[in-house]
């Protein structure tokens, strides 16, 4: 159990460090593609530790389905932007994500129908966000067994979404989750904790923005 924790705090530190670099980095440069393979491998090294953890130590059911999710979106996201992309490989992309989806609307449905309103003590809330992200990326998959092969505008803003709604929820385990107790107390009552999850999605909705508009020079992929 010791080499779990380790794993999920060590692997989660250079997720997140390699996250901003990724975030930061033009998309396609060397150094994006060099932090975006770290922080890939990190984060699924983490989300999996993490997954592990919170079902068989700490009793966090949604920390281990987000951990779940976690995971799918990077595995996705690389597969995006790879040149070995086949159709094969989005069908079983969709398969998952409609899982996922189904799954994780179920739990919403059953947590809204029991006594207290809860399920594994949480409410319908959580299970419905992490649905809806399931559901988007369901939506995606879809799209592109559709449209293959995908224009590099469609197939880096798969990769840009997928991996920065990654990094979100990574982020939400720090800072404003259960990693959030690692923090002295005045520091979690300034509100800085609640800062990079909203940036992150601020940054991804800028680098997609211009990923859309911005078609006319080739962005290299791995």
């Amino acid at each position: 159990m010791l080499a779990l924790v380790l794993s999920h705090t060590v692997a989660g530190a250079f997720a997140i460090l390699a996250g901003v670099g990724a975030l930061v980095f033009r998309k396609g440069s060397p150094r994006h593609r060099l932090v975006g393979r770290l922080f890939a491998a990190s984060l699924v090294a983490s989300a999996l530790a993490g997954s592990a953890i919170a079902l068989l130590v700490d009793n966090q059911f949604i920390a281990f389905i987000a951990g779940l999710l976690t995971v799918y979106l990077v595995v996705s996201g690389v597969l995006a932007v790879s040149r070995r992309n086949m159709r094969g490989t989005a069908a079983a992309l969709l398969v998952v994500s409609a899982g996922l989806a189904l799954w994780f609307y179920g739990l919403s449905w059953t947590a809204s129908q029991s006594t207290d309103g809860k399920l594994l003590g949480y409410d319908a809330g959580p299970y419905i966000f992490l649905g809806s992200v399931a559901l988007l990326a369901l939506l995606g998959d879809a799209y592109a067994l559709l449209n293959m092969p995908l224009s590099r505008a469609s197939a880096l803003s798969r990769h840009l979404w997928r991996m920065c709604f990654a990094f979100f929820i990574a982020a939400g385990s720090l800072f404003t989750g259960p990693g959030a107790s690692a923090f002295p107390e005045a520091v979690r009552a300034s509100g800085l904790l609640s800062v990079p999850e909203p940036l992150i999605l601020l940054v991804m909705l800028a680098w997609l923005i211009r990923v859309r508009v911005r078609r006319g020079r080739p962005v290299a992929v791995s």
